[in-house]
């Protein structure tokens, strides 16, 4: 009888040691599936973000541009143009270096279509526009932070 409650208990061991282990790979398993699909979903939960800012942001510039263009209105609108600058602002992340340039230039467009830095000069405003076009295309097209 002791050899029997001796082997009975060998097989007891292994298959308690063999369900542990599987349990174990298991586990682990399980663990790095779970983490390899929440960096794929947090990747393209950023991707999308950046995707719907990149859309905002570039009607919103758009639309300013249009709106100060010395061109095509003679007065600034500013009930629609004050709105715009200062979404166009909260969009952006001063922290970055690209976003700092172009929340630079709305400030410099918005105080040089509203006049108070002097009377409006075209060319000025033109000029900003043009930097402020191609800071805003930098931005557009940075990985998204």
């Amino acid at each position: 009888m002791g050899n029997e409650i001796l082997a009975a208990l060998i097989g007891l061991s292994g298959v308690l040691l063999g369900g542990t282990v599987q349990w174990l790979v298991a586990r682990s398993t399980i663990r790095s599936e779970t983490e390899r699909l929440h960096r794929q979903l947090s990747a393209e939960f950023r991707l999308q973000q950046f995707s719907e800012w990149q859309a905002e942001f570039r009607k919103v510039i758009s639309e300013l541009l249009a709106l100060t263009d010395p061109e095509v209105h003679q007065a600034l609108e500013k009930d629609r143009a004050i709105p715009l600058i200062l979404k166009a602002q909260l969009m952006l992340n001063p922290r970055l270096q690209a976003h700092a340039r172009v929340n630079g230039l709305i400030n410099q467009l918005a105080l040089a279509v509203n006049g108070w830095h002097g009377p409006q000069d075209a060319a000025t405003i033109l000029r900003i526009h043009g930097d402020l076009l191609d800071a805003s295309r930098e931005t557009l097209f940075l990985p998204g932070n």
